[in-house]
């Protein structure tokens, strides 16, 4: 029932037009969200309907807006390219592949279609240098890769709104055959949308992964070139042979994208990428039989044979010879026949351009073979090939290879090459270097060792490989299958430890040579992966078997190198004491030589005294650990530490985390009541300030402190508590009898001098804390009152002066808060103001926050103030500019001389009955006009006062979206002119482009203007707004608000602000306002705009008597009339003059304001018998260029203006299309008929068809538009 009546009682309201005009008005004018004082400007909150470009959206982060202008059929969205690059650029890619999908299903589906269509050829481009995805990649992977099979009525429904629309007509085939196609669910939406040609293919090949190329080949609209079918295999030219063999396996799945025989076929490659990477292949030459070569997979290889791709560019006379070998054997093995040949032929070859090798030598395409096929070819097998292919097989870990080199050139190589080789030349890239199987790899180790004296001038490089597998590998393969499993139970644990222990014994158990042997630990442990991490930091001991472990392997090379080379200070971390002595007496036993040897002295070793017990000791005060503590001072005296113990060193945790109250405090007493032995000042001081704020205050009791034996320490811990407002630590100490506020409150006093305002940046900013320290500043001021309380009754006040300073100085801690409430500042006030000796003060510092935080709009006019080169702060003597006295150092506008403090009190500012506009209007009379009449000498030391800061309030009064204000401060500017006994009249400026006449200029209203109550111009006197004044209007005010804000000093004040020649450039809004309001404008200029005629003999009269004046020696009417027409129309001509100069401000000065869409908006305005501004073909070419590709723009002028040339459809504007890929502008003309093969006018040009065709002939790309064009 309750629900029933809310709803009728809803119904009434909204139908009440009064009473919703109300509520929309409220709605309009308050802010809704809690800004910043400086977060209040026009641009903050637009209105829904002239928010309509998708890039302001995604660049302000209003998806959920965007998402709704898409789905909603009614709502305007300006889809152009920079918005579409916006929503590429959007970091998080699932937004992105909802807002595409959004947008391919609504009936802005042909516009982004349309932009996105011309940017694929160019978006490697546009991704590389605009774009913050990584690579280009992405942006192809978010386009192809979601899904378009949501539904067939959605295709249907997109087909339908693309044959509807003319000026994607171009498209509409392929939405029909997307409606008509049934793609699989992993088809690309985009796929199914375009016409995809050769290059935007290309770009996919090169740029795609293999699975979303897959998808894109799919599309049923591909238009493939034969050029594109020449050269398909080229574009997979990449720097690893998978990634071409993946996208050579999918173009050959598809046999539209190539041809059946490339015999005889030579074309240009392209060898770099499109980020200037080189290619594998990097060669024209032979390209076709270097790709076979190349690439291992046999049948991709065997395919490109019987296509005959190795003739691809082939230059060497042995063609004959190598189509023989390829269709004389078999299939199996021809290609490695062939590449056995061409080794041979390199080498009996004594002509250089007719060998045929991948790299540059043949030493490089002896290894590829070597690799591949694990032999030497018999015929070439010499000393050097012999190295290489060891070498190879090495390196491959072939220990087939391996075996097959006979003893005897084992032992010749030995004895031929007895050193380490270090000079080791680099293995191709194109050669796999992945690990073997487990038992492959035992099986090479054991081989290598076996035969280590035969390898040794491969020790240098291969050694590490072993090793790295080893160390680095294994413990890699285990932590990542250990971290696969699904279990999480201890026996999984130890199963995964014992695995590991098993592999490492196997493998080093198939080492053979001692010499290599030694590297190795002789058992596993898991400090070896912690020191094979390249990021460790320390050797973490938790064991005595971790200590046995270190100490049975010190010997061990990879054990003795680590620690050696550690650059840290603390390499063992030992978990406890006991381990710490236990490692003290193990390693002692070592020769002093040896680097483990423990010395109690030299703290430059590794294990000196300092360095070892460093960490177990902060360890133990981290988890509250008395039993280590009692270990240690149990076992050390007073003087075991050489130098006192430093805590400064870099701690892994916080202290006492996930640690009891319970236990923290028996803690903190246990070091308490042993004097913090081995603990620094600084140690001590952390400590303390480490106890949680979580204390209950039964618990706290419980934990004695003697802070009087800590002197100094206490009284800092003391103050730097109320700094950090840490009132639990407060009263910890004060229940401890420890309440130093005589010796630290003078300290306080030199707190918060922090300026709220530094000219030097440019920007008011006002100080401020985090809100969550609202409640810890409002409970310690509570405290320090009860604490002075209880010092009036025991000590009759002595300390009431210190008291003083800390709870003012707090106070002023709480008005700094961020967005601390009224009511909490109003109750700590009452409070303080309670006590008889405290005297709250009332600083520029007081009322500046008083005044922000009754309202962040309040504080917003005080920081726009443009005169304000004060710092606020109390502190007079830091500021040499300022003084005690009334005699200011600051010779121009200073706040402090202005904003009385007396008036501005508490009880103003935050009392019942003063509104938020009576301190407005108290401000705005205080610091702006008051001071015109206070300060005599004002106007002299600052120029432009008065008309900088009106300007300021009307921007003011704009940013906080008060137009009332706008307008009463409009009103009293206006009056101003009128009362010429005020001071602001001789203020106001005479920056006008035409001096006005003295007298008072008449105006009457006319029916169109006079609900604007609009007043004359006086004095000749005008009132100029700022550069940025209009537009800020433009995005704020109402209809009539806007008209009211043309209308002042009878529209002269508008005009002379456009006209004048330090007229800013008009933003888009501001642009689409002024064309809105057109007409009104074009009334203006016609009725009342009075130029000013500047040839004038006498400046001082208005036009008429000047007129009269110059033909005073003619009696005749006829002649006077005569003269009185002239007159008029010289009038007319100048208001035409300036009006078409104001056209040409607000259209031409910013060209990029006008797009085609806001320009078919207003077509009234430039087309039609009645329009406001012709617009001719000149201004076309202005606007949009000397060519223009959109359909829609070009039916309106051709339609409207037949005599417009400027869609003249000519050879020229066809070649720009074709440049331009604009080919869906071009398939529209052609059918319509506007491209046909009628003769030229120009005879010695071709027709618009031929020149069509020629065009797209020479951009290689006339194949791909065959269905269209005949």
């Amino acid at each position: 029932m309750e629900s029933t009546k809310t709803e009728i009682l809803f119904w009434k309201v909204f139908h009440n037009k009064y009473l919703f005009s109300i509520i929309l008005k409220q709605i309009h004018e308050n802010e809704w969200v809690n800004y910043d004082y400086f977060g209040y400007h026009v641009d903050n909150r637009k209105r829904f309907k002239d928010i309509t470009s998708m890039y302001w959206m995604i660049e302000e982060g209003q998806f959920e807006l965007l998402k709704y202008k898409i789905k909603s059929k009614e709502e305007y969205i300006e889809i152009d390219r920079k918005g579409m690059e916006e929503l590429f650029s959007i970091g998080n890619q699932s937004i992105v592949k909802e807002l595409l999908s959004q947008l391919f299903n609504s009936n802005k589906r042909n516009e982004t279609i349309k932009i996105i269509y011309e940017m694929l050829p160019t978006l490697p481009i546009i991704t590389s240098n605009t774009l913050h995805f990584k690579n280009t990649n992405k942006i192809f992977e978010l386009l192809f890769s979601s899904s378009s099979s949501s539904s067939s009525s959605s295709s249907s429904s997109s087909s339908s709104s693309s044959s509807s629309s003319s000026s994607s007509s171009s498209l509409s085939s392929s939405s029909s055959s997307s409606s008509s196609a049934t793609p699989s669910s992993t088809s690309s939406s985009l796929s199914y949308s375009f016409e995809i040609y050769s290059p935007l293919l290309e770009c996919a090949i090169k740029l795609l992964e293999a699975n979303n190329l897959s998808n894109l080949i799919k599309s049923p609209n591909l238009f493939i070139s034969q050029d594109f079918k020449n050269r398909s295999f080229t574009f997979t030219n990449s720097n690893t042979i998978k990634k071409i063999e993946e996208k050579l396996e999918i173009i050959l799945s598809n046999p539209i994208l190539y041809n059946s025989d490339y015999s005889n076929l030579n074309i240009n490659v392209t060898i770099y990428g499109i980020d200037g990477g080189m290619k594998l292949i990097t060669r024209n030459e032979n390209f076709g039989l270097f790709m076979i070569l190349t690439i291992n997979n046999p049948i991709i290889q065997n395919k490109l044979i019987d296509l005959n791709y190795h003739q691809l560019n082939l230059t060497t006379q042995f063609k004959d010879k190598i189509n023989e070998i390829l269709l004389n054997h078999n299939r199996s093995i021809r290609v490695k026949e062939l590449h056995k040949y061409l080794l041979n032929l390199n080498l009996t070859t004594t002509t250089k351009t007719t060998t045929i090798n991948l790299y540059e030598s043949i030493y490089m395409d002896h290894l590829i073979y070597y690799s591949r096929y694990g032999e030497i070819i018999p015929t070439l097998k010499n000393e050097n090939n012999l190295i290489d292919f060891i070498k190879v097989s090495i390196a491959t870990f072939n220990v087939k290879a391996l075996k097959t080199i006979s003893e005897f050139d084992r032992n010749l190589i030995k004895s031929k090459f007895p050193k380490l080789h270090y000079k080791e030349t680099s293995i191709p890239i194109s050669i796999p270097r992945e690990y073997k199987s487990k038992e492959e790899m035992v099986e090479f180790i054991n081989f290598y060792t076996t035969n280590y004296d035969c390898f040794v001038c491969f020790h240098f490089i291969q050694d590490r490989i072993i090793q790295d597998y080893i160390l680095k590998h294994l413990p890699s393969i285990s932590a990542s299958s250990s971290s696969s499993s699904t279990s999480t139970s201890t026996s999984t644990s130890t199963s995964t430890s014992t695995s590991i222990e098993i592999e490492y014994k196997e493998l080093i158990d198939s080492i053979k040579n001692k010499e290599f042997l030694n590297f190795f630990p002789n058992t596993w442990n898991e400090i070896i992966r912690k020191i094979t991490a390249y990021s460790f930091l320390s050797i973490e001991i938790k064991s005595q078997l971790d200590i046995d472990w270190i100490y049975e392997n010190h010997e061990k090379e990879f054990l003795k190198r680590s620690i050696k080379s550690f650059k840290g200070i603390e390499i063992f971390n030992f978990q406890s004491f006991q381990l710490l002595n236990y490692a003290s007496k193990l390693f002692s036993s070592l020769p002093p030589t040896n680097y483990l040897y423990y010395n109690n002295d030299d703290d430059s070793l590794i294990l000196s005294r300092p360095i070892l017990y460093n960490y177990p000791f902060k360890k133990s005060i981290r988890e509250c650990d008395i039993e280590q503590m009692k270990h240690l001072y149990s076992t050390k005296d007073d003087n075991f530490f050489i130098t006192p113990f430093d805590m400064s060193t870099r701690l892994y945790e916080p202290f006492f985390s996930c640690k009891s109250n319970e236990q923290i405090i028996n803690f903190i007493q246990y070091l308490h009541d042993n004097q913090f032995k081995f603990c620094r000042p600084s140690l001590v001081k952390k400590v303390i300030k480490s106890i949680p704020s979580t204390l209950e205050k039964e618990q706290s009791l419980k934990l004695k402190i003697n802070f009087h034996n800590l002197d100094d320490e206490a009284k800092q811990i003391f103050s730097k508590a109320i700094e950090k407002l840490s009132i639990h630590l407060i009263k910890l100490m004060v229940e401890n009898d420890f309440f130093p506020i005589q010796e630290i409150a003078p300290s306080l006093l030199d707190q918060f001098k922090e300026p709220i305002y530094s000219p030097s940046s440019k920007l008011a900013k006002l100080y401020s804390i985090p809100f969550e320290n609202g409640e810890k500043a409002k409970n310690l001021i509570e405290l320090f009152l009860q604490l002075y309380d209880r010092d009036i009754n025991e000590n009759q006040g002595l300390k009431s002066k210190d008291f003083n300073i800390v709870i003012n100085y707090l106070f002023k801690v709480l008005l700094s808060v961020k967005g601390i409430s009224i009511q909490v500042v109003k109750n700590i006030y009452n409070q303080i103001s309670s006590r008889s000796f405290i005297k709250i003060d009332h600083s520029l510092y007081h009322v500046v926050f008083y005044l922000s935080i009754r309202s962040q709009l309040l504080a917003r006019y005080i920081m726009s103030l443009p005169f304000i080169y004060s710092i606020f702060t109390d502190d007079e003597e830091a500021f040499p500019q300022y003084y005690a006295s009334s005699n200011y150092g600051h010779p121009g506008y200073d706040i402090k001389k202005y904003l009385n403090l007396q008036v501005f009190s508490f009880d103003f500012i935050f009392g019942k009955d003063t509104s938020f506009d009576a301190i407005l209007e108290k401000l705005v009379d205080t610091l702006s006009y008051k001071p015109i009449k206070d300060d005599d000498t004002l106007l002299s030391t600052e120029d432009d006062y008065l008309s900088e800061t009106i300007n300021s309030n009307l921007h003011y009064f704009l940013d906080i979206r008060r137009e009332d204000l706008f307008l009463k401060h409009l009103d009293y500017i206006q009056q101003q002119f009128l009362n010429n006994r005020f001071l602001i009249i001789d203020a106001f400026p005479w920056k006008s482009r035409n001096q006005y006449p003295v007298d008072q200029q008449s105006f009457s209203n006319c029916n169109h203007c006079e609900n604007l109550n609009i007043q004359p111009v006086f004095m000749g006197r005008i009132f100029l707004y700022s550069k940025f004044l209009i537009q800020s209007a433009s995005k704020v005010l109402s209809d009539y608000g806007f008209k009211k804000f043309l209308s002042l000093s009878s529209y002269q004040t508008f005009m002379e602000s456009i006209l004048n020649v330090n007229f800013q450039e008009l933003d888009k809004q501001t642009t689409e306002t002024l064309l809105k309001n057109a007409e009104f404008i074009d009334h203006i200029f016609k009725i009342h705009y009075k130029p000013i005629d500047n040839d004038s003999n006498n400046p001082g009269t208005s036009n008429s008597n000047s007129n009269s004046n110059s033909n005073s020696n003619s009696n005749s009417n006829s002649d006077n009339n005569s003269d009185n027409n002239n007159s008029n129309k010289n009038a007319n001509n100048s208001n035409s003059a300036d009006l078409n100069e104001y056209w040409n401000r607000i259209i031409y000065k910013n060209i990029k304001n006008i797009s085609v869409s806001m320009f078919i908006r207003f077509q009234h305005l430039f087309i039609g018998n009645n329009c406001l501004k012709p617009i001719n073909d000149k201004d076309l070419e202005l606007l949009f260029g000397q060519y223009c590709f959109d359909i829609d723009l070009r039916n309106l002028i051709v339609n409207s203006i037949p005599s417009s040339n400027y869609f003249k459809v000519t050879n020229s504007m066809i070649s720009i299309a074709v440049q331009s890929n604009k080919i869906d502008y071009l398939k529209y003309l052609y059918k319509n008929g506007e491209i046909n093969d009628n003769k030229n006018s120009d005879d010695s040009q071709p027709s618009l068809l031929r020149h069509l065709k020629n065009e797209l002939s020479e951009s290689l790309e006339y194949n791909c538009y065959f269905d269209w064009l005949n």
